[in-house]
């Protein structure tokens, strides 16, 4: 598992162009659409498994988002510290997985990036005042 939250990790907050993806939503849906993935999914929630891999998965995506805002708010004084910031995305992040699996995917993966960067990306520029282009 600790591989799969490295490779996570290291697709978030990457450019795309002159635009910044903050983080892989599209890939993890994709990915985790698979029926083997959903049945996974209903296993850890059942066992209760899922409140500690949820736990780590936003720890480890904290770290790198708190990274990566720090260099983007270098200079500036945000209105949020960065570190809350970053936990607040990571959660986010982990929370609409979480709805989508339990929503049995109602939308497809592209649009379930656009929600989230959507919803995301306003919060960060506000927070840290810079604008994510």
């Amino acid at each position: 598992m600790s591989d799969a939250l490295v490779f996570i990790a290291s697709e978030c907050m990457r450019r795309e162009g002159a635009s910044l993806r903050i983080a892989p939503m599209a890939f993890m849906v994709a990915h985790l659409a698979d029926d083997h993935y959903r049945d996974f999914y209903r296993a850890l929630t059942d066992t209760g498994k899922m409140t500690s891999l949820r736990a780590l998965a936003v720890e480890h995506l904290s770290a790198k988002f708190e990274s990566e805002l720090n260099v983007l708010a270098r200079g500036r004084d945000p209105r949020t510290p960065v570190q809350v910031v970053a936990h607040f995305v990571a959660a986010n992040f982990m929370d609409l997985i979480e709805w989508w699996f339990d929503n049995e995917g109602p939308y497809p993966p592209q649009q379930m990036q656009a929600i989230f960067e959507g919803l995301v990306r306003p919060a960060i520029e506000r927070a840290i005042g810079v604008p994510l282009g």
